[in-house]
């Protein structure tokens, strides 16, 4: 999830002099394509889990639902990013974000 963080990609535009714990020292265009082709993949694997687990639960009724309100978090993540293309904004940053809140939300 830090990865494709707001902190990494702040840590990205900076200058290599100025990049505090940044584990590779790219230049931030390489950096950038690099989490770019990343981020792709990323979505579409976690988009894929998400809806196994929504099909789990679906088939399960033993189970409480936690994972089909995430899902369509995600998926409003991932149109609105297809509409508006934000420079240095990963999708997968913020779809690992919703999963993680609502992961925080339920077991709480």
């Amino acid at each position: 999830c830090d990865a494709f963080s707001k902190d990494a990609i702040q840590c990205a535009r900076m200058g290599p002099s100025k990049k505090k714990n940044f584990p590779v020292e790219l230049s931030s265009k390489k950096w950038f394509d690099r989490m770019s082709a990343l981020d792709d993949k990323m979505e579409e694997r976690i988009l894929g889990l998400l809806t196994n687990l929504v099909k789990i639960e679906k088939n399960n009724p033993n189970l409480v639902p936690r994972f089909k309100e995430v899902y369509r978090n995600a998926l409003k993540v991932k149109i609105s990013a297809q509409n508006e293309t934000v420079e240095g904004d990963f999708r997968s940053g913020s779809i690992l974000s919703l999963v993680k809140q609502g992961h925080m939300r339920t077991s709480a």
